[in-house]
């Protein structure tokens, strides 16, 4: 493996620039390493994460990294500060309707969290990197509360299951350090990871994706290679580790997400037939709005790896195509109305309906 001075120096130069990341993607494009990166970024307080298969380059500085993922926490810490303990006291359902945004808001808020941690860790090294678990956990426990992945926090001892979470990355491999004892010639390496996709061995392309880096190839050679291959990877830890994933796999998943965000949305079309606008509506709003954005995140995880040829996925056209014959629109975030803030508005009608003596409608919005 020969790593060219000349473009170490280039890429370390771009660190300085605004434009650092059109800079070092114009260096991956003109064939540099993973190793002659790695190099430039040694000893700086800058960490990188190479996506689309390598031709792809996110930079961020690692004070910064770490101050993003303390902000969501305190966000946290602050929205958790309206959270009562009240299941075990109240006599009616409906009673706790009060409580529902702000346990909605709080689990959002931590899956915020999580959400950070999930990109800030693509960057950091292994011995830097951050795990939110704990500290969700123990602020939440707190305040008398656990939360379980879903759209709502619950108190502790509710004998709630955990929710059902997507299937996270493949597992990392790490890239071999240090030089090969073997000079295989890189067409012999592109051609050993080729061979391994094409019989489908997933550990086995993991292998030789990573000599392939250790050796120094060309990271637009490797993702050409791979272009017609049922492969895509990453690589993470600012160059230490890769993550491989199948095409078909990748697809299938965010097929599923689609997949639920119209069951969801039919269920919530049956309610229109029936006039029903009102608060048990949101029932299906708030887990289809959920389902939304879970397909957003998804389609972010499918973008990483795709190369830059193939086809961006934009989650706000599908979710805009699969609700264009109803009233509702996304907001792109967790929330699915006829109009911005008609979900708040009929939470707070409910409670009032509620609290008030009976009435022939249930509340409703028209």
């Amino acid at each position: 493996m020969r790593i060219r001075n000349e473009v170490v120096a280039a890429i370390n130069a771009a660190l300085t620039s605004d434009d650092r990341v059109l800079l070092v993607e114009q260096e991956i494009m003109n064939g540099c390493t993973l190793p002659e990166i790695a190099r430039a970024f040694a000893g700086a307080k800058w960490r990188f994460h190479l996506h689309k298969s390598g031709l792809r380059i996110s930079i961020a500085h690692v004070d910064e990294l770490r101050q993003s993922y303390k902000d969501e926490l305190d966000g946290l810490k602050m929205t958790c500060a309206e959270l009562v303990v009240q299941d075990q006291k109240i006599t009616k359902p409906w009673h706790g309707i009060p409580q529902t945004q702000t346990r909605t808001q709080v689990a959002r808020q931590a899956r915020r969290v999580k959400l950070i941690e999930s990109q800030i860790n693509r960057h950091l090294q292994a011995d830097e990197r951050i795990n939110a678990d704990e500290p969700i956990s123990r602020l939440l426990q707190g305040f008398g509360f656990e939360w379980l992945g879903g759209d709502l926090v619950f108190e502790r001892g509710s004998g709630r299951l955990p929710y059902y979470q997507v299937p996270a990355d493949n597992e990392q491999i790490i890239i071999p350090s240090g030089t090969s004892v073997l000079k295989p010639s890189p067409a012999k390496l592109l051609s050993a990871l080729v061979s391994a996709a094409k019989a489908k061995d997933q550990a086995k392309v993991g292998v030789k994706l990573g000599r392939a880096l250790q050796a120094g190839v060309s990271l637009r050679d490797i993702a050409d290679a791979m272009i017609d291959t049922d492969y895509r990877y990453e690589v993470v830890s600012s160059g230490r580790s890769i993550a491989v994933q199948d095409f078909d796999d990748l697809i299938h998943s965010f097929t599923a997400h689609c997949g639920e965000v119209i069951k969801l949305k039919m269920m919530l079309a049956a309610g229109d037939q029936k006039a029903d606008l009102g608060f048990r509506t949101l029932n299906i709003r708030e887990p289809l709005g959920f389902a939304c954005k879970a397909l957003a995140i998804e389609a972010d995880r499918v973008n990483r790896y795709l190369l830059p040829s193939e086809q961006h996925l934009e989650a706000g056209e599908y979710v805009s195509e699969f609700l264009a014959d109803s009233q509702f629109r996304w907001n792109g975030e967790y929330e699915v109305e006829r109009f911005e803030g008609e979900n708040k508005r009929l939470l707070e009608a409910a409670i009032v309906y509620y609290n008030s003596p009976p009435v022939a409608d249930a509340p409703g919005l028209h």
